[in-house]
């Protein structure tokens, strides 16, 4: 029954206390909140709520299970597996159950469920597409990024470990390291174990290593992401000088390219403005300056060059950064690039490739093998590795994976040489090239040499 309040009344008997209550002798505080509370509904509006909602919350996953089921059948292992259950009989009741048995046994951690989580929200067809295009509206008018992209001036696109690298604390500060070592991902941030175990057993092997952090997007082109004035001084990590003086005093040759990059920004554009990657004439300057240092420390025996250059203009589409930005399709950020390239070329006219058993190994991560080959895969024959390769006139080896300058190169390394694939009986020098970001974001864990 509806209440009205009234206008005289009391709660308690100080009349100092005296407040308009309803006929029940509640306060209208007290009676909004029961009202509140006891909403009602006819019947039809409280069915079209309730099976709207069954409906919003059971067309997710159809969606995605249709989306997983199309995706299934186009993979070629679809017909065979189709075929095997159509000959199989049935299960094994015995295997049945030691199969249930383990999954039981295997329960996930904190740490495996959000993973499990995160993947499954990546993969869902919905998300997808509503993600897509609510990125494309805070892009497009707010100049929004995401979670691993930022977005700076001209439509320059910035990666966040990189921001992260020149505007966080030293990444060789004690609380630093400790809050890394925190996450369960992450073996050992420390960086100065790992390069210095390495080099000790190169050395013992008589080869020389030359480790060269290969410089961030932002570092070069700080004016890009923010109007600070003219920048007369590199963005750097406050802990970068100190780890080259540690490792230089251990006797590990450091190529720091990143000054003499710096230098040359106001005369032409050192990265490609949606992409993490440098321009194919900065490798090819970097390949030179690494070249001269190669060939003072070591003294490799001369011969004459086997290769020949050609430059060439590759449609190069949109950059890294640009896809990472899930935009749709139809709501192109920025514009398909085209670089001019430097292509390396054998005696024979073909792209360089590597050359096992070459004096000169270089270890890194997409940096090293960026612009060997283009979008669609084809050589071409213009990346570091290569460009190195023919500023010192001799055959080169490498070991490239992207983002495996910190660990994933060096494991590769070791795994082939336990295999019996590779020797460095006739390596006398490594090149350990790794972003330098990867500082503040990589996984160092020290790995011993068979």
């Amino acid at each position: 029954m509806k209440e009205h309040p009234i206008a005289t009344g009391t709660i308690g008997a100080d009349g100092r206390a005296a407040r308009p209550v309803t006929e029940a002798g509640r306060t209208r505080e007290e009676q909004a909140l029961v009202e509140l509370g006891h909403t009602t509904f006819s019947r039809g509006v409280a069915s079209a709520l309730t099976a709207a909602f069954l409906v919003t919350i059971a067309l997710v996953p159809a969606i995605q299970g249709w989306s997983e089921l199309r995706e299934w059948r186009a993979r070629p292992a679809a017909a065979a597996v189709r075929a095997g259950l159509a000959h199989a009989g049935a299960p094994d009741a015995s295997a049945l159950a030691a199969r249930i048995r383990q999954l039981i046994a295997r329960v996930p951690t904190e740490h495996q469920l959000r993973r499990v989580e995160t993947l499954m929200e990546q993969r869902s067809a919905v998300g997808a597409f509503v993600r897509t295009r609510v990125q494309g509206l805070l892009t497009r008018w707010f100049g929004v990024g995401n979670d691993n992209v930022y977005i700076g001036r001209d439509r320059w696109l910035f990666y966040r470990h990189g921001v992260e690298y020149v505007t966080g604390p030293g990444f060789l500060s004690p609380w630093f390291l400790a809050r890394r070592r925190a996450i369960p991902d992450i073996v050992e941030p420390d960086p100065r174990p790992s390069i210095l175990r390495f080099h000790e057993q190169l050395a013992r092997r008589g080869i020389s290593l030359v480790l060269m952090p290969t410089p961030d997007k932002i570092m070069m082109h700080p004016d890009r992401f923010h109007s600070g004035g003219d920048w007369p001084s590199m963005p750097q990590n406050p802990s970068f000088d100190r780890f080259r003086f540690e490792l230089e005093r251990r006797g590990v040759r450091v190529f720091d390219p990143a000054p003499a990059l710096y230098a040359r920004r106001a005369e032409q554009q050192l990265y490609l403005a949606a992409d993490t990657h440098w321009m194919p004439r900065t490798a090819e300057a970097v390949a030179h300056d690494l070249a001269q240092q190669i060939k003072v420390m070591t003294r490799l025996p001369p011969m004459a060059s086997p290769y020949r250059t050609r430059r060439a203009d590759v449609f190069w589409g949109l950059g890294d950064l640009a896809i990472m930005l899930q935009l749709p399709a139809d709501q192109p950020f920025v514009d398909p690039a085209t670089v001019n390239v430097r292509q390396v070329l054998s005696a024979s006219g073909e792209p360089w490739t590597p050359t096992p058993d070459a004096p000169v190994l270089m270890l890194g991560d997409s940096f090293c093998m960026n612009y060997e080959y283009d979008r669609s895969g084809g050589p071409l024959g213009a990346g570091l590795a290569g460009q190195l390769s023919y500023e010192l006139g001799q055959p080169l080896d490498r070991i490239c994976a992207a983002g495996g300058g910190s660990y994933l190169a060096r494991y590769l390394l070791a795994t082939q040489l336990v295999a019996g694939a590779r020797t460095l009986d006739h390596v006398r020098v490594v090149v350990w090239q790794f972003t330098i970001r990867e500082l503040v974001a990589g996984d160092w864990r020290v790995i011993d040499l068979p």
